[in-house]
């Protein structure tokens, strides 16, 4: 008997890739294993209709993947339930999907399903991603040559892999963009929604503001990584797109804003309380639930919580990574840890190995360029570790990614420098 185990600690080095926007350069195909990044393979959406209380109706959505990778989807089975009075009526279906992966040099472009659907066939989302899990380009189509577009999204970001601008293009008429401020230590401060016409001239209409406590977050989940990775096709502001979630600091209060008589108006703070919980973390905000796993991946987007008619998405997802292995083979977790975090010049580095070796301590910066690399015995004792470079010079202000690894392992982590 076999059975699937999910690889506990997972590579996480930072590739430093920056793409022109709106045009890709697509480059040439190249042989590659399949990149370890996460993927969904279960998708719900739930609505309780306000037109007849008591009914609701719920698709949930199972993909079938290829055995040998598993970002190919090669059909996917529906199941479709509608209440009613105190009944339920159930239709299960499978369908041939037809998906597709294509790897480049640097990124690849996966086609999947793209979430819900008003037909027979979800529509099909073609997403370029980077092999190290940054989306790119997303377009969501109603055929499998990705030619009958529903809606194009293009994103952009800076050299830390901060998004600082998204270009929605929905039924090939209509425009929208989220410009996003952040901050010198990587925090957004603020994002501002625009509409147009013709993608020349753009009008606000909806400004969120980000107040922070000053505090550390002290999470390892990689919130602003994964915000592209549901598959919600009619992104509106503040509804259906993710809710932000700083990776290092915690936000205090949001405040939201709209645009009327050329000025903004509202701008009314909202507490923004990110909690723990035995999943990963969830946030209440007015009648909304949201939900992310210890990852950071959103797991559950604007449940019904006193509205009705508003449709509640699950997505669960699994990692390239698993691996298949025997009965009675453990595979080991490994945990890191940093602390302080942020530091202000020195950090204890924690490494969960029950056993003595070798270890290579590499800081890099946000980008991907290795400033340094050091080498310890690990032992009982943590390694000290020093916010500076080769040469002795201090670290600026800023993230940095720390990556251990021995004989047989490596992990990741992250670390705020502030002098």
């Amino acid at each position: 008997m076999r059975r699937i185990l999910t690889l506990s600690v997972y590579p996480s080095f930072i590739v430093a890739l920056l793409m022109a926007f709106p045009l890709v350069h697509p480059g040439s195909l190249i042989a590659q294993p399949v990149p370890e990044v996460f993927y969904i393979n279960e998708f719900t959406m739930h609505i309780y209709s306000g037109m007849r209380p008591g009914s609701s109706s719920s698709y949930h959505y199972f993909y079938a993947h290829a055995q040998d990778n598993p970002l190919v989807v090669n059909s996917i089975r529906r199941v479709y339930s509608y209440a009613c009075d105190g009944e339920t009526t159930t239709t299960d279906t499978t369908f041939v999907f037809g998906g597709s992966f294509e790897q480049h040099d640097g990124y690849f472009i996966c086609r999947g399903p793209g979430g819900e659907s008003s037909g027979t066939v979800p529509p099909y989302r073609s997403s370029r991603i980077t092999n190290d899990g940054y989306y790119l380009q997303d377009d969501y189509s109603n055929d499998i040559a990705n030619t009958d577009h529903v809606m194009r999204i293009w994103y952009q970001y800076n050299d830390d892999m901060k998004l600082t601008r998204a270009i929605y293009k929905r039924n090939l008429s209509s425009w929208s963009r989220l410009d996003c401020e952040v901050d010198s230590l990587g925090r957004r401060v603020q994002e501002v929604m625009y509409s147009s016409a013709d993608s020349l001239i753009w009008v606000p209409q909806r400004r969120i503001c980000y107040d922070y406590t000053g505090e550390p977050s002290g999470l390892e989940a990689d919130f602003e990584k994964y915000m592209s990775y549901p598959p919600i096709r009619n992104v509106i502001s503040g509804t259906t797109k993710p809710l932000y979630i700083n990776n290092d600091w915690r936000i205090g209060t949001i405040s939201s804003s709209y645009w009327s008589n050329n000025e903004w108006e509202g701008d009314y703070p909202i507490p923004y309380v990110l909690q723990e919980m035995e999943t990963g973390y969830c946030l209440y905000l007015g009648a909304s639930y949201w939900a992310w796993d210890w990852h950071g991946l959103p797991t559950n987007l604007c449940s019904p919580n006193g509205y009705s008619d508003v449709p509640g998405y699950i997505i669960k997802y699994s990692h390239t990574s698993q691996v298949e292995v025997d009965d009675g083979l453990l595979v080991p977790v490994v945990r890191l840890a940093m602390w302080p975090n942020p530091s202000r010049g020195y950090s204890q580095v924690r490494l969960d190995l029950a056993y003595q070796t070798r270890v290579s301590v590499k800081t890099y910066n946000i980008k991907g360029q290795l400033l340094k690399s050091e080498e310890y015995l690990h032992g009982p004792e943590p390694y000290v570790w020093n916010a500076c470079d080769k040469g002795g010079s201090g670290l600026p202000s800023g993230v940095y990614v720390i990556r251990l690894e021995w004989k047989g392992g490596s992990a990741s982590t992250r670390i705020a420098v502030v002098q």
